[in-house]
């Protein structure tokens, strides 16, 4: 639709930009209204209705539609009434009115359009027939207001003349400033065709100087009140396409034509690109589906054909749900409708189904498609038959998961599931038992009857401890012969007995194998999650050390982990000798997690922990080897090593910002007498403020050593240096004992944070603690904060300050030296 826009002298001129036009509708009936308004809408027209006549007569003055659809029967005052009215107003008068009738009378008709009406649509109204009305009363409105309007410069430019002769050259010097500033190229000719005048942009079009051109006769045939499209030389190699429009005018008191020269070579070219187009949709090796703004197939390319099976003129019309297999899930499709009515791209996968019933994937690509006015008025699916390939992923994804011989979960799946178990546990607290089975006498059966034979023992052996589990368990091979076992959702260890003794049994029963009676039995790990740990690689290592303990003691049985278990195991290694070498050979490791506000995001301090990387046991993690440090007495020289090597680290960043380190120390460390003598001599003694040493205190010590610790607090708080209470909220939890030992801040433990934006009761317990705290002007940290959800949350319940991945993990000195340097930029 067409669209008249202003000039620089405010004449209103034809443009090919796409407007949103204002509909009025008037209806007695709102059913009728709202029929048109969806339609109208959605071909991008603004639509304004009212059932009540004598409200819209005043709502069209106001707004002053482009078009006026008025129903002729109405209760209060006709529709001929009303037009009549309409006419008469200044403001309405020339808005185009069709009438909607289910009159068929030619008198009735006459009459509308003798009161100004320009157009008659019967009821019930036909919604192609009233687009193809209002599209021509518009264009016929604009083209008549456009004409009105060049007809009254006309008129006033004669009067002028007439008026003042002496006028005459001052008004051609206007015109030709009009005609020099025009962007399309303008050429004044007399009745012989010689060139009188031409602006600067005709220069260009015909690429040749305006003193060339005088006085040349242009030579092209000319047709009045009408768009010619023709082509022109540029220069001697190259043609350009013009559409051409010429009107007669008076130039220099004589008549002459005015003609203008509009370049459309781009267009034209667009055009070209369009067929390319076209014929690379025909011929492209991918399908392409292109559907109206409901969905609607409105052009499928030959290769859609050749893997759907469907031809062009069984599926144009249709809708592409004619290809559902019922394999794509309902919010996938739902996920598909969202992002393209919002006008994104979607991709994703398809599992169709073809013409002949065959399955099928596909891979696409949809995109919505805009008209100029931004308006989405198609989808074109681009798709990519992926049967062959999906089928491939789909064996190699089994192969990467499943072992080749049993069929069952291979390690790294079972370890990956574990993990989606141990995470389902702690979402519904609930028990995970994890099981390391090892077939006794297995190698003897392999050495001495060969592979063949050991390979079907395992086979048989799966299948059997198949039969003692459920379909929600886990059963998944290690290698060789270890397997691990998963048991969700255990209500009492008891459980886990029962299940345990039943593979023992079956496994015990003899096994025929290749004609040959073969015996073995099983020694069997338990652990449980979350009693006997909260991570994976500290449940597997349970699991391990309990089944070698039932191998230890007999085979043919099960242990339950337990926790001597893990001492037994480092003890072996001299734990005194290595503690001792360690220190000497710097196996101890400090890292300093940031502690930043969470409002800004900025440092404010930072938590010292203490790592262990032993030659021989790796990494150890200080619940490891504290508790054994504590039997040994030796955990005073850690910690004094400890305070030491952090007072050296402050020592070395306080140039670079001044920032408060907190230390764990051990509860053996408050039963020295000579801690606070400690503190006092370390911190002045290296030039510290009393502030740069933080102290932070598990909840657990509070039940344990209140009378203790009561009088220590005292002390170091006459030190100025601050108290941080530990992993609070996890059930030690006192209100008491916050105000009565004077905290300073406390650390809300990270299994709250976990599931924050989740659990409403863990929100609400964190909002009760921050809130508490706040009342006894108490600095609220949280800890483990890993996503900006979290982040969010706790900003919102004004939590003060927060520690975790999301912001950093914890940092060797010198990284997190480079940590300070960076937020000081």
């Amino acid at each position: 639709m067409d669209l008249m826009v202003k000039d620089k002298k405010g004449v209103r001129i034809l443009s090919e930009t796409k407007s949103s036009y204002v509909i009025y509708a008037v209806d007695d009936q709102r059913i009728n209204l709202d029929l048109i308004t969806v339609f109208l809408k959605n071909k991008g027209f603004k639509v304004f209705t009212e059932t009540d006549i004598i409200k819209a007569i005043k709502e069209i003055d106001t707004i002053c539609p482009d078009l006026i659809l008025l129903d002729v029967l109405m209760p209060d005052l006709s529709g001929f009434d009303a037009c009549n009215l309409l006419k008469s107003f200044p403001r309405t008068k020339d808005i185009p009115i069709i009438f909607l009738t289910s009159l068929d009378e030619t008198a009735d008709k006459v009459k509308g359009l003798e009161l100004g009406a320009v157009d008659y649509l019967t009821k019930p109204v036909q919604f192609s027939e009233l687009l193809s009305r209002i599209n021509s009363c518009l264009k016929i409105s604009q083209l008549t207001k456009y004409l009105q309007e060049k007809n009254n410069l006309l008129v006033q430019e004669i009067y002028k003349r007439k008026k003042a002769q002496l006028a005459l050259k001052n008004s051609e010097d206007r015109l030709k400033t009009i005609i020099n500033n025009n962007l399309n190229g303008m050429i004044v000719i007399d009745y012989e065709g010689k060139i009188l005048f031409l602006n600067s942009e005709a220069e260009k079009l015909f690429n040749r100087e305006k003193n060339q051109m005088f006085g040349e006769i242009l030579g092209i045939p000319l047709e009045f009140d009408t768009i010619t499209e023709l082509e022109i030389p540029r220069s001697y190699e190259e043609l350009i396409t013009v559409e051409m429009r010429a009107v007669p005018i008076i130039w220099n008191d004589n008549n002459a034509f005015l003609i203008s020269f509009f370049d459309i070579t781009e267009r034209k070219k667009m055009e070209e690109k369009l067929k390319i187009l076209f014929q690379a949709s025909e011929q492209s090796p991918a399908s392409i589906i292109i559907t109206d703004i409901e969905g609607n197939i409105e052009y499928v390319n030959p290769k859609f054909e050749a893997v759907s099976g469907y031809k062009g003129e069984e599926i144009i019309g249709k809708n592409p749900r004619i290809l559902k297999s019922g394999h794509t899930s309902d919010n996938d499709y739902k996920n598909l409708w969202e992002s393209l009515k919002k006008g994104k791209e979607w991709q994703g996968e398809f599992h169709n189904i073809k013409k002949n019933g065959e399955l099928y994937w596909e891979k696409a690509l949809i995109s919505p498609i805009f008209n100029s006015a931004g308006v989405i008025t198609h989808y074109m699916a681009v798709k990519e038959d992926i049967t062959e390939k999906k089928q491939q992923d789909i064996l190699l994804q089994y192969q990467a998961k499943y072992d080749h011989l049993t069929k069952i979960p291979n390690r790294n799946y079972a370890l990956e599931k574990v993990n989606y178990l141990l995470n389902q546990a702690t979402e519904t607290q609930s028990n995970l038992g994890l099981m390391f089975l090892d077939l006794d006498h297995f190698k003897e059966v392999n050495d001495s009857l060969g592979h063949d034979f050991g390979d079907e023992l395992l086979i048989q052996a799966t299948e059997r401890m198949k039969k003692a589990l459920r379909n929600t368990d886990l059963l998944a091979r290690l290698g060789g012969d270890e397997f691990l076992i998963a048991i969700p959702c255990i209500e009492k260890f008891s459980d886990l007995e029962v299940i345990t003794k039943k593979i023992i049994d079956l496994l015990q029963l003899p096994f025929d194998i290749f004609n040959h009676q073969v015996f073995i039995s099983a020694s069997i790990g338990i652990t449980v999650f979350p009693h006997d740990g909260n991570n994976l690689k500290q449940l597997i290592r349970n699991a391990d050390l309990a089944m070698y303990e039932a191998k230890k003691n007999g085979r043919n049985q099960f242990k339950f982990y337990q926790y001597h278990m893990s001492k037994i195991e480092i003890n072996k290694t001299n734990i005194e000798k290595n503690f001792h070498e360690a220190l000497a050979n710097n196996e101890f490791k400090i890292l300093y997690q940031p502690i930043v506000e969470l409002k800004t995001q900025l440092i404010n301090s930072a938590e010292a922990l203490i790592r262990w990387e032993n030659k021989d046991l790796g990494l150890i993690y200080p619940e490891k080897f504290i508790p054994l440090f504590e039997n040994n007495s030796l955990i005073f020289t850690l910690e004094n090593w400890l305070l030491k090597s952090v007072i050296e680290d402050i020592k070395t960043w306080k140039e670079i910002k001044n920032i408060p380190i907190s230390l764990n120390l051990s509860e053996f460390e408050f039963e020295d007498q000579n801690i606070m003598n400690k503190l006092i001599n370390s911190i002045p003694n290296n030039q510290l403020k009393n502030n740069n040493i933080q102290i932070e205190i598990k909840e657990d010590m509070l039940l344990e050593r209140k009378h203790l610790l009561n009088s220590i607090f005292k002390d170091i708080s006459a030190l100025n240096i601050e108290l941080c209470l530990d992993n609070f909220g996890i059930g030690f939890s006192s209100l008491t004992n916050l105000h009565k030992f004077s905290f300073n801040s406390l650390k809300i433990d990270q299994s709250l944070i976990h599931n924050l934006g989740e659990d409403k009761k863990a929100q609400k317990l964190v909002k009760s603690i921050i809130a508490a705290a706040k009342v006894l002007n108490i600095k609220t940290i949280a800890k483990g904060i890993e996503v900006k959800e979290q982040l969010d949350i706790l900003n919102e319940l004004e939590c003060n300050y927060g520690q975790g991945y999301f912001f950093s993990q914890p940092l060797s000195a010198v990284n997190f030296v480079q940590y300070l340097l960076k937020q000081q930029k």
